[in-house]
């Protein structure tokens, strides 16, 4: 695939390859541990794309031998709505608080973008996110676009819903709509599997919904939803009572209020916006509300 033009001639820096080392530099920039060593170095070091490595480019910005900025891209074959698609995400993007040049931001912004594809993606608050697509705007020829999502934690009052098991390796065959993300194979849910943030996950199935629920501590959270109609997630919020009186749920904003309305209590509340880039001749046909993003895809 070719890659993109630039509006701007920017001196970018030079890519190289994610190293265990990275991990005290992306800790520094953010002010906390992120996961821990062992959440980096499963997302990095065992990540997978249809049974391959997922290409990943690490873009350090240093001044006197010492890195001060930083940001990771990583390619997958993403598929939506079944189209497949080349997708860079753009993360752990961090610097140091004592660089305030805007340039050195917009170069590691810019930096990620590089890989060729078809899409770009990012996720973040609401305040870096308006930079970074103040940045495409100014600097690529994508269409870009702010999707704001919340990621809450609830404390429902519904009954508890009825719900199958399914095996694992049956959820491969299971059609997933309106779902951004990498395919959903054997590969996929056995990496999934493997998140050293989960205490286990659950696979479940009522008649034409499937969810995937990982289980921590504090919640259930719910890590996969077959499809983005009203009553999936209100089945897989009440599916979650099974296994926990809280449940962690990454929700549309427009859609909050009608979602958890008198049924639950909002316990809290963190906005994850998504931006997603795409070329003029390469634009999705999706609508916005009706979008779910896995876990994965939001690492």
């Amino acid at each position: 695939m070719d890659e993109k033009p630039m509006k701007e001639n920017l001196s970018f820096l030079l890519p190289g390859i994610v190293s265990e080392k990275d991990y005290q530099s992306v800790r520094l920039f953010y002010g906390r541990d992120l996961g821990g060593k062992a959440f980096f170095d499963w997302k990095h070091f065992q990540d997978v794309d249809c049974g391959q490595v997922p290409k990943k480019q690490i873009y350090r910005y240093q001044q006197q031998q010492r890195i001060k900025g930083i940001v990771i891209s990583s390619c997958y074959t993403f598929y939506f709505n079944q189209q497949q698609r080349r997708a860079v995400v753009i993360g752990d993007l961090g610097i140091e608080d004592t660089l305030k040049s805007t340039n050195i931001v917009k170069q590691l912004v810019l930096s990620g973008h590089q890989q060729p594809s078809d899409i770009i993606i990012c996720h973040s608050d609401h305040r870096k996110i308006a930079i970074y697509k103040k940045i495409f705007d100014k600097c690529t020829d994508t269409n870009n676009l702010i999707i704001p999502f919340l990621d809450v934690v609830i404390e429902s009052q519904a009954t508890a819903a009825c719900y199958q098991a399914v095996a694992p390796q049956h959820f491969a065959e299971v059609s997933f709509h309106n779902n951004l993300g990498r395919r959903k194979d054997n590969h996929y849910f056995n990496y999934l599997q493997q998140h050293p943030l989960y205490t286990g996950f659950h696979f479940i199935r009522n008649k034409d919904f499937y969810c995937v629920i990982g289980m921590r501590e504090e919640y259930a959270e719910i890590v996969e939803l077959s499809s983005t109609s009203n009553e999936i997630y209100h089945w897989a919020i009440a599916a979650t009572l099974n296994f926990h009186a809280r449940c962690k749920i990454l929700v549309p904003q427009a859609r909050l209020e009608y979602l958890i309305k008198e049924s639950s209590k909002l316990i809290s509340q963190k906005d994850l916006n998504l931006l997603i880039s795409s070329y003029p001749n390469q634009a999705l046909d999706f609508d916005p509300d009706h979008l779910w993003i896995s876990r994965l895809e939001r690492r």
